[in-house]
């Protein structure tokens, strides 16, 4: 447990050779559950562990490098399932990717044909690329 002080996070996540995620990560994690802890909520298993948010951050560049760079500038949930990872909330990371999926999808039916798609649902109500959102996941 840490005491009352006041914890000062300096971190830096900089690229190198290694792609170490500095020590000071985990000065925010031990505030972070400190601070949970304070407000009675619970703070064990509510962050991965550093080593395997090290795995995650070490994997990234390899993982980004094999997508398209045409929508990069626009893949604002990427950057938040990489934050996400960093921070050690991977289940929420999972939620980011999972919307970065669903708007490539978009994207993609989009470009494909989307009257073909519309079509196939054999909806009225459908004409344009607006009408995507109306779509409902599941069942």
């Amino acid at each position: 447990m840490v005491d009352n002080e006041i914890i000062k996070v300096n971190a830096e996540i900089v690229p190198s050779e290694d792609y170490e995620i500095d020590r000071d990560v985990d000065g925010f994690s031990k505030a972070l559950e400190f601070y949970l802890t304070s407000l009675g909520l619970p703070a064990k298993n509510v962050l991965a562990e550093i080593k395997q948010r090290q795995k995650v951050i070490a994997n990234m560049p390899d993982v980004i490098e094999s997508l398209p760079n045409s929508n990069m500038e626009e893949a604002y949930y990427i950057s938040k399932f990489i934050a996400s990872c960093g921070v050690g909330l991977f289940d929420a990371a999972l939620n980011y990717l999972w919307n970065e999926t669903i708007v490539n999808l978009r994207q993609k039916i989009i470009l494909f044909d989307l009257n073909y798609f519309f079509d196939a649902l054999n909806k009225e109500n459908y004409n344009d690329a607006d009408d995507l959102t109306k779509l409902k996941i599941g069942s």
